[in-house]
C-alpha cells in the first residue's frame, strides 16, 4: 500500500508514483494538492506554543523558566486504498498505450467491487502530442520512466469531464429494464439512420434493417437502437435514469477540485435530445463517475461510495479503520444480473473483444466519442476520447476498472485503445490478489454488421 505520513516525515520513497493522488507541498510542508491538501490539517497535526524570556539578541536569559502555552499536536498518518504494485502495473500499462496511440492524456482506475475501494488511480500527460484545439494540460516534473509521458498535476480521472460516448448507454437499457419497457430478448428493427427535427443520427457503419435483441444492440453498440429504446422510454424516464446511477451528483470522495459534471435538466431538453443523451452526448461526466455506475451492476445493483483512505495511523502506530463506505440501492439485483450478462456478450463477440482475459469472464462497454471544442458549440474534427469500462470476473465480480485515452490517432475506438489496457492492468490485477479462474474467454464465431461505436 502507499501511505502518507505527517509533514515532519515528509518522503516519496516510490517517486512518482500516484502522484496525480497524492499531490504535493509547499516549501514550508503545507499540502499544495491533491491528498496533501485534502488532508493537510489532519497530517501536519498542530504546532505548540511557549513562553521564555530572551535578550534582545535572541538568547534565552538563564534564570527564566519556559511555560509551554499549548503542547504540539502530531500529525495522523493515513494508509490509503492505492496498492503501489498495482497502481506501477496501471501507470506503465496506461503509458505505454498512450505513446502507442499517440493519445494526449489518459486515466485509469482499479476499484474494490465490494468496498469502492480505489486501488490504482492514475492521470498521464503524453508530452510528445499536442493539439491546440485542446488546453495544454499541467505535469509533475518527475518522469514515469516511459519517455515524455508525465504524471498529471490535476487527477483527471475526477477533475475533467467529458461526453462519455457509449459507455453511457446502460442509462436509457438500465431505466428501461427497470421500468419493465424491454427484456433483454426484446427485439428491434434497427435501420442505420434516423432524422430527428432535422438532424441525422447514425450508425458507426452503414447498414440494412437489423432485426436485432436488445442484448445485440449493447453487444454492438448501435446508436439508433439506443434511440429506438430511449423514446419507448421517453425524457422524463431517461433524465430520472441519468440521476438513479449518481450522474452530476458527488461521488463521495471529495477529492480537491473534483466535479460533479454537466448535466442535461428537462428545462433544457430539446427534441434531438431523446437520441444525443442515451449514446453519450450533450452530458459531460467524470472517469470515476462511469465507473461508479458500472461497478454497482457488478455489484448487483448496490451502488457503493469510492474511497482513497482506507484509515488513519495515529504517533504511537495505532491504526483506526476509516468507516464503511455508505451505499444505496440503484438497481434491482435482477436487472443488475441482466445487464452482467448482456455486457458479457459485449467481450465475447461485440465491440469489446480485445478486454478479453484468458481464464475470466470479462463485462464491459466501449465507448468512442467526438470531442466538442472548448467553449463553442460544435466537434472537434477527428478528435476523439477512447473508453473501456467493465468488470471481472463476471460471474462474481471482484474489480471493476475504466480506461480513458484522449485524442488518440489515427486509431480512435475504446475497443482498439482502451480496452487492451483494461485486458492487460485487470489480468495482472486477477493475479495478483488470486483470483480463481472462471474459465476461458469464448468468442462468437459469426460476422456483425458493425463492430465500432462511434458517437
Amino acid at each position: 500500500g502507499i501511505t502518507l505520513f505527517d509533514s515532519s516525515q515528509r518522503a516519496t520513497p516510490d517517486g512518482s508514483l500516484a502522484e496525480s493522488v497524492l499531490g504535493s507541498t509547499f516549501a514550508s510542508g503545507a499540502g499544495s494538492a491533491g491528498l496533501e491538501y485534502q488532508y493537510q490539517r489532519l497530517l501536519a497535526g498542530q504546532s505548540g506554543e511557549e513562553q521564555l524570556f530572551e535578550s534582545p539578541y535572541g538568547v534565552s536569559l538563564p534564570t527564566s523558566h519556559v511555560t509551554v502555552l499549548q503542547r504540539p499536536v502530531p500529525g495522523t498518518g493515513l494508509e490509503l486504498t492505492l496498492d503501489a504494485p498495482l497502481q506501477f502495473v496501471t501507470e506503465q500499462a496506461l503509458g505505454t498505450e498512450l505513446v502507442d496511440s499517440h493519445g494526449l492524456t489518459g486515466t485509469a482506475i482499479v476499484l474494490d467491487t465490494r468496498t469502492g475501494q480505489i486501488l490504482s488511480m492514475a492521470s498521464l500527460v503524453n508530452l510528445g502530442e499536442s493539439d491546440a484545439s485542446l488546453p495544454a494540460p499541467a505535469v509533475w516534473p518527475a518522469s514515469t520512466g516511459i519517455p515524455r509521458v508525465y504524471e498529471s498535476q490535476n487527477n483527471l480521472a475526477v477533475t475533467q469531464t467529458y461526453e462519455p460516448g457509449s459507455v453511457f448507454k446502460i442509462v436509457p437499457f438500465s431505466a428501461a429494464m427497470l421500468a419493465g419497457i424491454i427484456t433483454p430478448t426484446s427485439r428491434f428493427s434497427v435501420p442505420d439512420q434516423v432524422v430527428i427535427d432535422g438532424h441525422v443520427f447514425h450508425d458507426a457503419e452503414q447498414h440494412g434493417l437489423l432485426n436485432y435483441t436488445a442484448t445485440q444492440i449493447l453487444e454492438y453498440s448501435s446508436n439508433i437502437g439506443t434511440y429506438e429504446i430511449s423514446r419507448e422510454l421517453g425524457e422524463s424516464g431517461l433524465l430520472a435514469g441519468v440521476e438513479r446511477l449518481g450522474f452530476g451528483e458527488p461521488t463521495g470522495l471529495n477529492f480537491p477540485g473534483e466535479s460533479t459534471g454537466l448535466l442535461m435538466n428537462a428545462n433544457g431538453f430539446s427534441p434531438t435530445d431523446i437520441a444525443a443523451l442515451p449514446i453519450g452526448q450533450e452530458d459531460a461526466v467524470t472517469p470515476l463517475q462511469v465507473l461508479d455506475a458500472y461497478n454497482a451492476i457488478a455489484n448487483g445493483g448496490t451502488f457503493v461510495t469510492p474511497s482513497l483512505v482506507r484509515a488513519k495511523i495515529g504517533i504511537d502506530g495505532s491504526v483506526t479503520r476509516t468507516p464503511s463506505p455508505l451505499s444505496r440501492t440503484a438497481l434491482t439485483p435482477t436487472v443488475a444480473a441482466e445487464l452482467n450478462q448482456m455486457l458479457v456478450q459485449v467481450v465475447r463477440g461485440g465491440t469489446g473483444t480485445q478486454a478479453a482475459v484468458p481464464g475470466y469472464t470479462i463485462a464491459g462497454k466501449t465507448g468512442t466519442a467526438q470531442i466538442p471544442y472548448p467553449g463553442r458549440a460544435a466537434y472537434i474534427p477527428g478528435a476523439y476520447n477512447a473508453t473501456f469500462v467493465g468488470f471481472a470476473p463476471a460471474q462474481h465480480p471482484v474489480l471493476s476498472m475504466i480506461v480513458v485515452i484522449q485524442r488518440p490517432t489515427p486509431v480512435i475506438y475504446g475497443g482498439s485503445i482502451g480496452a487492451p489496457v483494461f485486458a492487460r492492468v485487470m489480468g495482472y490485477a486477477l493475479h495478483r490478489y488470486g483470483v480463481p479462474s472462471s474459465g476461458g474467454p469464448v468468442l462468437s464465431g459469426g460476422s456483425v454488421s458493425f463492430l465500432q461505436d462511434v458517437t
